[in-house]
């Protein structure tokens, strides 16, 4: 089969032997002919057409729910997939590379017979034995869709122990496009046994008239598995659905921000300082307040400027997010004037003060000794306070984090044995323990995440490694995902194993890619990869986008690109352009400048939004690449707008002061 990369339509599904379906959705397929036979053929065996005309009939009077209703869905989702002749390669390569998760090796599976494959078949039949459910099913519904001599396969399937796999067998038969299969369903249908009758009149109908049928778990099983299929090696819209989730991303501002000032925050080029600067300057001014993004990727670039600026008092940003960035970072080292100004904000005082001592400065804790015994202290105030005297890592803390091991107030009494457990204290590893143990409690989750926070001790890592066989969902990931991150490789086996079902939303699936892509294993990259870009969860987009970043994969150019060409801020914009340079070279940055701004602005194919964003590109391609970028742009002068010149002469002189 050559790859021509034209869609697989109906006519070359009959041609090639194909499935009648590839390539159409269910609701296409026809009652008049639904098993690709002539009219003739179908005057003669009225058989399929009468019955598809009785169960629509009977299937109106069976109440249906709403547009809204996920059948409805799953069938309106249909009417918009189709798969290409790359479709089969495409999976191939995916089955063969690894990292795929439970529902992505299923969806190739599937592809393969949605492709029409016929190299794959061996493949296919290895999988209906093995694996999990889904990927059985998956298999099963791929051979009805390759329709050529698997009819003896699926009916042996018939009597599978899983009911689901048994189902998807008849509706595969069905999907063959067989009159002989067919003619097996419908005496199933027409058998004694109540139960397989009534799902087989209904995939009989299915597979006849979609849209006046009801849902089986096959049916939904089959619709899932083509979107699947479809998003991930096949086209949804006739485009790929990758190109369309990237484009989603690259128009969303607040994401693009956080992953171009995230990344080129971790580049180490003269100059970015800054235009880091300019960019919180500006907000400051045009805004009255500076974004949390954007003091964060400032504060991770230049965490002694940013600490100098905020001790001056020439920046005042919010300080819960600036200590938490400090934190998460580990940037307490480069910033300890700012959190000496931060221990005199009552509000964050204790904060900095754990902060501190964890830079190496116990000299902080002598007053805070005397505030302890006052006992005008609230109790996250009294957290912080144990978090301070655990990360002093002194036996004189042990007194104090004694008598707060007794407090009346509960998650007070478990800071302080955590703490003391990490100084050895044997006694308090034991109350952690029974803390660990208590997954009912109320103060269990707030127990593992403190546990978790403080992974890096031996005592603290061990605990919560034993208590790992009672813990279920967010806090059995949260603890293997600290353990993980510490370098413990059962740890690391059993994240893999949680996250075969898929990247979890939010700040844990974030954390997740965090610790796979600190494993440096290829198969943790290649899940990495198949995980992106992750669908409505930015702050898991954002994670993936950086590892991408880092592993300099070229999926990350769209975005970069759009940061170049649409970003309103002009230090955003230059700052992009640093990590195009890192991606795909200054000679890639050249040919942007040189023929991108050549289209017009009014145009449906232009980037950029203002006249002016052509002259900031080539302010940065000066910029980041001086003297050498100019020759490489003036060698072909006739190429090149005024105001794209006009700005690489800028950007060249500018690059004289770093």
């Amino acid at each position: 089969m050559g790859f021509t990369g034209h869609e697989t339509g109906p006519g070359v599904a009959a041609s090639a032997g194909f499935a009648p379906t590839c390539g159409r959705s269910i609701a296409d397929v026809p009652i008049a002919k639904p098993f690709w036979r002539p009219i003739s053929t179908l005057m003669v065996r009225p058989l399929l057409s009468t019955l598809a005309i009785l169960l629509s009939l009977t299937a109106t009077a069976v109440p249906q729910d709403t547009a809204d209703s996920v059948w409805t869905r799953l069938l309106d989702q249909d009417a918009r997939v189709s798969f290409t002749s790359r479709t089969e390669l495409a999976a191939l390569t995916a089955l063969e590379g690894g990292g795929l998760d439970q529902d992505s090796r299923a969806a190739a599976l599937f592809a393969l017979g949605a492709s029409g494959s016929t190299r794959a078949r061996a493949l296919l039949e290895e999988s209906l034995n093995d694996g999990p459910v889904r990927e059985r099913c998956a298999a099963v519904l791929a051979l009805g869709e390759m329709g050529i001599g698997v009819r003896t396969l699926l009916e042996g399937l018939r009597e599978d122990s899983d009911p689901l796999v048994s189902e998807c067998a008849l509706l595969a038969l069905m999907r063959t496009g067989r009159w002989a299969a067919a003619e097996y369903v419908e005496a199933v249908a027409e058998s004694g046994d109540e139960a397989r009758s009534q799902v087989a009149e209904k995939l009989l109908l299915f597979a006849t008239n979609a849209p006046a049928s009801e849902s089986t778990a096959a049916s939904e099983l089959l619709l899932e598995l083509r979107w699947d299929a479809a998003r991930r090696f096949g086209l949804v819209d006739h485009r790929a659905w990758e190109v369309v989730q990237l484009e989603r991303l690259a128009q969303d501002p607040e994401f693009l921000k956080g992953f171009i000032l995230t990344a080129v925050a971790e580049t180490y080029r003269p100059g970015i300082k800054d235009h880091f600067r300019s960019l919180v300057e500006a907000e400051r001014k045009g805004l009255g307040a500076v974004s949390d993004t954007t003091i964060c990727a400032a504060l991770r670039a230049m965490p002694k400027e940013v600490s100098l600026l905020v001790e001056s008092g020439l920046w005042n940003p919010r300080w819960d997010v600036l200590l938490q960035e400090i934190r998460d970072s580990e940037l307490e080292g480069s910033t300890r004037g700012l959190l000496n100004v931060a221990k005199e904000i009552p509000s964050m005082r204790y904060r900095a003060v754990s902060l501190l001592v964890r830079s190496g400065n116990t000299e902080v804790l002598e007053p805070v000794l005397d505030e302890l015994e006052s006992g005008e202290l609230g109790p996250m105030q009294l957290v912080w306070c144990c978090e301070a005297l655990g990360d002093s890592g002194s036996q004189a803390a042990i007194p104090a984090l004694d008598l707060l091991s007794q407090h009346s107030i509960e998650n007070v009494a478990a800071a302080a044995n955590i703490q003391l457990a990490r100084l050895g204290d044997e006694r308090a590893a034991v109350e952690v323990k029974g803390f660990l143990a208590d997954t009912d409690s109320y103060m269990h989750r707030q127990v593992v995440g403190w546990v978790a926070a403080h992974a890096e001790s031996p005592i603290l890592a061990s605990l919560l490694s034993d208590a790992l066989s009672d813990m279920k969902g967010a806090r059995a990931l949260e603890a293997n995902i600290a353990l993980s991150l510490e370098g413990d490789s059962a740890a690391r086996g059993r994240l893999r194993e949680i996250l075969i079902s898929g990247l979890p939303p939010g700040e844990l699936g974030a954390s997740a890619v965090r610790a796979l892509e600190a494993s440096g294993s290829i198969e943790d990259l290649a899940y990495l990869k198949h995980q992106f870009p992750h669908e409505r969860d930015r702050v898991v987009n954002e994670a993936l986008a950086l590892a991408m970043f880092r592993a300099r994969d070229s999926r990350v150019l769209p975005l970069i690109r759009a940061g170049v060409w649409d970003s309103e801020e002009f230090d955003q914009s230059v700052l992009a352009s640093a990590l195009f340079i890192e991606i795909a070279g200054l000679r890639a940055l050249v040919d942007e400048a040189r023929y991108e701004p050549m289209l017009d602005a009014h145009s449906d194919h232009a980037r950029y939004r203002a006249p002016k964003y052509p002259r900031r590109v080539g302010y940065a391609l000066g910029l980041w690449g001086g003297a050498q970028a100019l020759e490489e742009l003036y060698s072909e002068v006739s190429d090149v707008r005024e105001d794209v010149r006009h700005g690489a002469v800028l950007g060249a002189l500018a690059s004289r002061t770093h």
